[in-house]
């Protein structure tokens, strides 16, 4: 018995050591991480109509790649934790319970949104279209919950997803030329309530080497405090937004215009409400606020506005390019074959956190 606890005690110490090296390796070459993730990716459009069962290997390359980013960037984002622990003073708010409960909510959100797709062709492959549209259900039901939680349990809205989308990018290193001393926690504090980092008054470099830029420091998570009812009611349309569009779906059919402009109203309804609100919001915020305006484009690829106007259009100006343009015609043709079934596998996906 005692051989078995050492044997297992030494495969344990030996795993943290290869994680251990493997973190170092990926914290000192993120560019070539990416290029595993890139990799990965393209693999997955190559395959793409290629093997058997549709696209159930090609979906899960995808989401894999997905995910070892977002591993990545989690062991990357974990030891600038660790190096900003070792030099702030005041951390008590960043690593309340409250905070790891959030971070763990907002990592499912984002597990369950990579492997979204995977998951529904792959419930179509087993079970059909009924089993398909079972498991969208499911998986917007269960983000739906969690996402309501942070909003009205933990009085968090409006924060983009966690998750580093795309690959894991190199960091800058700062220069001589450059150096505000804003790579040094000890240098700047963040406000609270705005997040703006600030230099302290003693920590100003050298007249000669100031370029009067505000300081960018690496942070730990610091999440905004409770929102206002109109800003809440504006969240709270833009959660519910995926299960009105499938239940609407359910009552009036796929084909229906109404649950289509009912999730457009609600997407509209929640942007307007936002923008009536003067108060001011930190820089994530307000990049959040833009994707959900640019993210209203993809009511042009949804039932029934795709079948009744997209696709006619999209469709012709792709046959006219393959037959016109010799250098990109062979690809346009490719789209040509592949854009109705990505249509009818995508079009019914909300990727919102």
């Amino acid at each position: 018995m005692s051989s078995i606890q050492e044997v297992l005690n030494l495969m344990r110490s030996k795993a943290q050591e290869l994680q251990k090296d493997y973190t170092t390796w990926i914290c000192k070459n993120p560019s070539r991480a990416a290029d595993i993730e890139s990799s990965l990716k393209i693999l997955s459009y190559l395959l793409h109509g290629k093997v058997k069962h549709a696209n159930v290997l090609p979906e899960l390359l995808y989401c894999s790649s997905n995910l070892l980013s977002f591993w990545h960037n989690k062991l990357i984002s974990k030891e600038a934790e660790l190096q900003i622990i070792a030099n702030q003073e005041d951390l008590d708010s960043c690593q309340s319970p409250r905070v790891r409960r959030i971070l763990k909510i907002q990592s499912t959100l984002t597990i369950l949104e990579y492997f979204e797709v995977f998951l529904e062709v792959s419930a179509k492959v087993f079970w059909g279209e009924l089993g398909k549209w079972l498991m969208i259900l499911i998986i917007q039901s269960v983000k739906t919950g969690l996402r309501a939680a942070l909003l009205f349990y933990y009085k968090v809205g409006l924060i983009p997803g966690p998750s580093a989308v795309g690959s894991t990018m190199p960091k800058q290193k700062n220069n001589v030329g450059n150096n505000n001393g804003g790579s040094d926690p000890k240098v700047v504090f963040v406000l609270k309530h705005s997040g703006r980092v600030v230099r302290k008054i003693h920590a100003s470099p050298p007249i000669k080497y100031r370029n009067w830029k505000l300081p960018d420091v690496p942070r730990l998570a610091v999440f905004p405090k409770e929102l206002p009812s109109l800003r809440l009611g504006a969240e709270l349309l833009h959660i519910l937004r995926p299960l009105s569009h499938l239940l609407g779906m359910a009552v009036y059919g796929p084909k229906s215009w109404k649950p289509w402009a009912l999730s457009l109203v609600m997407d509209v309804s929640s942007l307007q409400l936002h923008s009536q609100i003067v108060q001011r919001l930190r820089p994530e915020q307000k990049q959040e606020l833009s994707r959900r305006q640019f993210a209203l484009l993809y009511y042009l690829i949804r039932s029934p506005f795709y079948d009744s106007y997209t696709k006619h259009r999209l469709m012709g100006l792709l046959v006219f390019m393959s037959k016109r343009i010799p250098l990109i015609g062979r690809l346009c043709a490719i789209l040509v074959d592949s854009i109705p079934e990505w249509q009818d596998t995508y079009s019914y996906i909300w990727n919102d956190f």
